[in-house]
């Protein structure tokens, strides 16, 4: 289904239940952010996995019909809830989401406040993955949020990571769509200082660090991480620049 004007302006314009916002304000919200590659689905299912007891994962809402991940099929209420657009807009109506946005220009994520109520009655600090969008609207509304952006240790082993999504074929449409929006998120952890910054270059480390962030024990924003970000961001403007070239779409 093709995203029409009218659904995008109630996005663009969407407010969460107040009330309902005040009820999880002091909800540890732990938020895995980063670029396609960058390893955070891999290293949150490690954190959830070494600390149940800690950690209860987000089930998000999307529009995006499941799909295999490493030759596993996600499942619904696991992964994601997977609904329709008529539902996205019914919760949208109703002010049920904490957030909602519209990802890679066709499809709309969302999380549901009910979610994030669940894991505070558990005693729990609740963990996802979202896109940039959803960090900023979570911190303008003044939640207790804890975000990592995971980077890569360079651009090169990035670009074997992206390889891999495509079992040696890469669909240079999807790929640039990817790669653009992988730059405007480097450029928002650049910008947003909110942002811990983690370097995934030793998993077992970053896991360990990830556990001392959503603690409340540790905050990362060293100069070594910003540097890396930096180059990162530089190179794969240059790069997109080049393959767009060699690959018009």
């Amino acid at each position: 289904m093709e995203i029409d004007q009218r659904l995008r302006q109630k996005i663009a314009n969407y407010k969460p239940d107040p009330a309902a916002i005040l009820s999880i304000a002091d909800v540890p919200l732990v938020f895995l952010v980063g670029i396609t590659g960058a390893g955070k689905d891999s290293l949150q299912a490690e954190v959830l996995r070494r600390y149940p007891d800690t950690y209860k994962f987000i089930v998000s809402h999307t529009t995006r019909p499941p799909r295999s991940n490493n030759g596993v099929m996600e499942r619904d209420g696991v992964d994601y809830h997977y609904i329709d657009f008529a539902t996205a807009e019914r919760m949208l109506d109703a002010g049920a989401y904490v957030e909602a946005n519209i990802v890679y220009y066709k499809n709309i994520y969302g999380t549901a406040i009910a979610e994030i109520q669940e894991i505070q009655k558990q005693g729990k600090i609740a963990m996802s993955d979202i896109e940039v969008q959803g960090v900023h609207q979570y911190v303008d509304l003044g939640l207790n949020v804890r975000p990592i952006f995971i980077i890569p240790p360079s651009f090169d082993v990035w670009w074997k990571r992206f390889q891999g999504r495509y079992e040696g074929k890469i669909e240079w449409p999807d790929a640039f769509s990817r790669m653009r929006a992988a730059l405007d998120e480097l450029e928002c952890a650049q910008d947003n200082d909110y942002y811990n910054i983690v370097i995934n270059d030793n998993f077992d480390d970053t896991v360990e660090l990830i556990n001392r962030i959503g603690k409340g024990q540790s905050r990362e924003r060293s100069e070594s991480a910003l540097a890396v970000l930096d180059r990162l961001a530089t190179d794969m403007a240059a790069h997109l620049k080049a393959w767009r070239s060699k690959h018009p779409v």
